[in-house]
């Protein structure tokens, strides 16, 4: 039972739920991803298509895993912006598969294309922009 009642104690249990949120929902993000580009890719006859498509979608949420672990040795304050910051990207990249299908004139394959892009580069700029904050501190 998580029921705390000293402020000390709570900022406790918020600091070691925040990464275990951070990586349930990498994971769980990333296990829809996977699911809807097989659903998206059903009327393709080729597997190696498919698992490719899939690897594509995977790797950003790989990505957020390597930097999670390697942000143990981060300052506590850049460990918690860095969770923050993957729940959003894991989020957000599962949110526009979801619905960016749904717009017409647009092909799925369009968008399986751009999302890992663009949540990686921002993975990416903003672990530069964490490391060279913890390098000038």
């Amino acid at each position: 039972m998580l029921t705390i009642y000293s402020r000390g104690n709570t900022q406790k249990t918020a600091d070691v739920l925040l990464p275990l949120f951070a990586m349930v929902m990498v994971f769980g993000c990333a296990a829809g991803s996977f699911i809807l580009v097989f659903t998206a890719g059903k009327q393709s006859h080729s597997f190696l298509l498919r698992a490719l498509f899939a690897v594509w979608v995977l790797m950003p949420y790989i990505s957020m895993v390597v930097v999670f672990l390697v942000s143990r040795l981060w300052t506590h304050g850049d460990r918690k912006n860095l969770c923050r910051l993957i729940s959003f990207l894991a989020l957000g990249s599962l949110l526009a598969y979801m619905k960016l299908q749904g717009i017409a004139g647009t092909r799925p394959a369009f968008i399986f294309l751009v999302v890992p892009v663009l949540s990686a580069a921002l993975l990416v700029c903003s672990v530069l922009a964490l490391s060279k904050n913890r390098t000038t501190s």
